[in-house]
């Protein structure tokens, strides 16, 4: 019998999402870049643990930066540019 592992979906995550966003916005150059590779990172290993399809994971981690990025840019922090 196969299963398959549906996650939580990342971009609903709204209080990491925020919290993200928040931490990011008060970081600029090397720090903000090594928050973000932290956070990414960390989101990456619980998925590779939960045995999640690597596209999953993919698809997951970019809809959960398109949401910090939005939110960044709601708050008038957007650092996309």
């Amino acid at each position: 019998m196969t299963c398959t592992i549906i996650p939580f979906p990342a971009a609903k995550r709204t209080g990491k999402i925020r919290h993200t966003a928040l931490l990011l916005s008060e970081r600029s150059g090397k720090g903000a870049e090594h928050y973000w590779r932290q956070v990414i990172s960390g989101m990456r290993s619980q998925m590779v643990a939960a045995q999640l399809e690597p596209e999953v994971i993919e698809a997951e981690l970019k809809a959960f930066a398109d949401r910090v990025f939005g939110t960044m840019y709601e708050m008038g922090c957007d650092r996309r540019a």
